[in-house]
C-alpha cells in the first residue's frame, strides 16, 4: 500500500513538473493580443425571423473599414483606425461575455466573443421593441491575430 501511495505521489509530481516545464506558447483561446478586422456581417431579425443578412470582407477595396483591436493583459483595449484618432478603454471578461467601456463613457457594452484558430469573433446584439414588433440586430466582426 505504501508503495502504491508513493508511486502515485511521484507520478503526480512528475506530471506537475512536466506540464510546468513545457515551453510557454500563446494561448490560442485568449482574447489578449492585437487583431486585424477581415470581415463584418450584419443580421437583422424581425419578430425572431431573419429578415436581412449581409457580409462584407474587409480588403484593399474597402480599407476605410479596416482597423486593429488590441486587448491588453491589464484589462485595457485600444482600437486603431487608418485615418482617425485611436479609441481606448477598459474591458472585463466573464466567460463568453466581454464587457467594454470606452474612456470617458459611463456605461458598459456587453459583447459575445470566441477565439478559434487565431480568429477572434465578436458579436454585438442590439434589441428593441415597438409597434407590436421585436427587432434584433447582430453585428458580427471577425479578426485575425496580428
Amino acid at each position: 500500500m505504501k508503495k502504491a501511495v508513493k508511486l502515485l505521489f511521484v507520478l503526480s509530481l512528475f506530471s506537475l513538473f512536466a506540464t510546468s516545464c513545457k515551453k510557454d506558447k500563446d494561448d490560442q483561446s485568449s482574447i489578449v493580443g492585437k487583431w486585424g478586422l477581415f470581415e463584418e456581417t450584419v443580421k437583422t431579425y424581425l419578430n425572431g425571423n431573419l429578415s436581412n443578412s449581409s457580409t462584407e470582407p474587409v480588403n484593399s477595396t474597402n480599407k476605410e473599414l479596416y482597423y486593429t483591436l488590441e486587448f491588453k493583459a491589464d484589462g485595457k483595449y485600444v482600437i486603431e483606425y487608418i485615418d482617425e484618432a485611436p479609441e481606448s478603454g477598459s474591458y472585463r471578461i466573464e466567460g463568453a461575455k466581454a464587457y467594454i467601456k470606452g474612456d470617458g463613457q459611463t456605461s458598459k457594452k456587453a459583447l459575445d466573443w470566441s477565439v478559434n484558430n487565431n480568429e477572434l469573433t465578436i458579436t454585438i446584439i442590439d434589441e428593441s421593441a415597438g409597434q407590436g414588433s421585436n427587432f434584433r440586430k447582430e453585428y458580427i466582426s471577425k479578426y485575425k491575430k496580428k
